[in-house]
């Protein structure tokens, strides 16, 4: 009997010890992956239908909630048009820079129970900014506090003077735009802090903002989405139970896709740019809107034929590498990936007249637009992709 009661005590201890290595974390924040919803957000996507958090009280910033295949005025995300959450279906964005003024939006949160005084916290949460709004911030983070913020003015976006508790590191700046970037951090807890405040703290001379390609007029602004935030004490070494989601492999797809017919002057397909392509400024110089998959895409010589050899690449992902360009037009299909990419059109020589010039048409469906770039051993002209 006690042998018996030994092996059933012995094995009921390894389960015990195998489950609780593989529980999941007592996560503070409720609604973490913004799934928990009472309905699409609809015309006016302020956070409207979404569960726990809000948008700060006494301010004007109008933060945005996106959920699955729900419209803005018939658009799915108007600010980052077929843009992925990092996981689930939903997420937020929010203006982390608006124009001069350092105008803001934040989003707050209440916490499942209050911090204990003296006791270590770990914060998670990842970020990803808007192309279509041209800065890129070194400002992001989160701020604990015992009771509610608020805003000073309902009529004012300004910077809500909060510390940052957790944030990007200053001078890092934000800038992938296709994956989600991590931000991470502990926290002591003074004792009593129940609400979270996310967004950019930092007055104007204490960010910085550097300036990319945007789209729209509003060209001083940077604009950020976030998702999958996790809070927990830090002696907890279990893991959050967030799960990416993976986007397709491009080189994969490109080798599925590219025409036979196609004349190659080495190998069609490669997996990742070299050091050699890595260096050059890239300049874009247009976007195309991915309204329908797969997207043909041909190239030819610009004017007059005199021997130019270029790689094409998708992000960091060589699709033809050194063919040569030539009157007849080269042409093969490719489903581009959701989100945001980068086509480069990179120079291996620059012919018998200089610059490396290409004529590259792209068509998906019945839209069909056609551009002339120019590179050379320094720089590459690009297109951005977005599909919607």
């Amino acid at each position: 009997m006690k042998t018996l009661f030994r092996s059933y005590f012995l094995f009921a201890f390894v389960l015990f010890s195998c489950t609780s290595s593989l529980a999941q974390p007592k996560n503070l924040i409720p609604n973490p992956g913004f799934e928990s919803n009472s309905g699409c957000p609809g015309a006016s996507v302020y956070l409207r239908h979404t569960n726990n958090w809000h948008k700060i009280k006494n301010h004007k910033g109008t933060p945005d909630y996106y959920y699955g295949n729900c419209d803005y005025h018939g658009i799915i995300n108007p600010m980052a048009p077929g843009n992925l959450p990092y996981e689930g279906q939903g997420y937020v964005g929010q203006f982390v820079y608006y124009s001069h003024l350092n105008q803001c939006e934040y989003i707050v949160v209440k916490l499942n129970e209050k911090m204990v005084k003296d006791s270590s916290y770990y914060l998670e949460f990842y970020v990803l900014p808007s192309t279509l709004y041209p800065h890129r911030i070194d400002s992001y983070g989160a701020n604990f506090s015992t009771n509610e913020p608020k805003g000073q003015n309902d009529q004012e976006f300004k910077v809500v003077p909060l510390q940052e508790h957790i944030g990007n590191p200053k001078g890092s700046f934000i800038t992938d735009t296709i994956n989600w970037t991590k931000i991470s951090g502990n926290y002591i807890a003074k004792g009593g802090e129940q609400y979270a405040t996310f967004g950019n703290f930092r007055k104007f001379g204490e960010r910085k903002t550097i300036t990319e390609d945007g789209n729209i007029a509003q060209r001083l602004a940077a604009y950020m989405f976030i998702d999958g935030v996790g809070l927990k004490l830090s002696s907890d070494t279990s893991q959050f139970d967030f799960k990416p989601l993976v986007q397709p492999d491009i080189a994969i797809l490109a080798q599925q896709q590219i025409k036979d017919s196609i004349e190659v002057h080495e190998e069609a397909t490669d997996s990742i740019v070299t050091h050699e392509y890595d260096l050059r400024e890239i300049v874009v110089k247009d976007t195309f809107y991915v309204k329908q998959n797969p997207v043909k895409i041909r190239l030819w010589d610009h004017l007059k034929y005199d021997h130019d050899t270029v790689t094409v690449l998708l992000d960091d992902h060589i699709l033809l590498k050194k063919i040569p360009i030539k009157k007849r037009k080269k042409s093969f299909k490719i489903a581009i990936p959701p989100g945001a990419h980068i086509l480069k059109i990179v120079a291996v020589n620059l012919g018998e007249i200089p610059p490396n010039t290409v004529s590259v048409s792209l068509k998906d469906g019945k839209h069909e637009k056609t551009y002339v770039l120019n590179s050379d051993l320094g720089v590459t002209e690009a297109l951005n992709l977005k599909v919607e």
